[in-house]
């Protein structure tokens, strides 16, 4: 047996990679089929799953977006494009990202660990060099980049909702706009298809659930969105949970039954 001390412990702890992620409860109390309770059990399972995988996990607020020298300027200029609050504070979560000391990881907080524990994403970090790399293509649900990366996309990002005359797009259409217009290799960006876009279940023989560990086999994430979850769950691929709740907002309780199944079936 290897003897750790107190003080190695206390070194794996704080070299531990961060994994960020942006939320802002709606005023209203309701938001994209979810109330905000709703939000805050799938906030609260993604922090779970993130650090039963070993990594450090950080909520960005608009507080943390506000510190970023320019959110005012752009902020109001989102606000003539007549975006909803949901697909500013989208925005948000990238100005937060680029006012922190280094940049780093970001998730969407329905977006849920396979293959990606804190070693993985720690020699992917150092691969990437601070490159901005998406994970799910022009999908903004898993990033990684150094500070000053997430800083010009966002601008990039920002110029092509100028170009248009302020018309509305949502950060992952300013995201796809960029790869169009520019390239993606030619506007320094890497796009990798690495995740899962749904509950990565199957039926056996015995037509019970299964998750389909061959399936997912070297994926990054499974990004449980709005439209993967309804997918899932008219295929009758998504996991048993109270009714009441319904399948929108009750994926935080689905989410940890899911991580739970890849757990006891997928992990070795």
């Amino acid at each position: 047996m290897v003897n750790v001390s107190s003080d190695d412990t206390s070194r794996e702890k704080n070299d531990r990679p961060i994994m960020h992620t942006f939320f802002e409860p709606d005023p209203k109390g309701y938001c994209c089929g979810m109330l905000n309770s709703g939000h805050e059990l799938l906030l609260s399972a993604w922090e779970q799953a993130w650090q039963d995988r070993g990594w450090k996990t950080k909520v960005l607020t608009e507080e943390d977006a506000k510190r970023h020298p320019e959110f005012s300027t752009f902020e109001s200029k989102l606000k003539e494009t007549h975006l909803s609050l949901y697909d500013q504070k989208c925005y948000w979560r990238w100005f937060a990202m680029a006012a922190t000391d280094d940049g780093g990881w970001m998730s969407d907080y329905d977006a849920f660990p396979l293959e990606m524990d804190a070693n993985v994403g720690s020699k992917l970090a150092v691969e990437s060099n601070g490159v901005f790399t998406s994970f799910s293509m022009h999908v903004p649900c898993l990033i990684y980049a150094a500070r000053e990366e997430w800083d010009r996309i966002l601008h990039l990002m920002l110029g092509t909702i100028e170009e248009d005359g302020n018309r509305r797009s949502s950060d992952m259409q300013s995201l796809i706009k960029v790869g169009e217009r520019i390239g993606v290799e030619e506007a320094g960006m890497i796009w990798k298809d690495q995740t899962y876009r749904t509950f990565a279940y199957r039926r056996n023989e015995d037509d019970q659930l299964v998750v389909n560990c061959e399936k997912i086999a070297g994926l990054k994430i499974a990004h449980l969105s709005h439209k993967g979850t309804i997918e899932a769950y008219k295929a009758k691929l998504y996991p048993e949970i109270d009714r009441k709740l319904g399948p929108i907002n009750g994926r935080g309780v689905a989410a940890e039954i899911f991580m739970k199944d890849y757990r006891e079936h997928c992990m070795n």
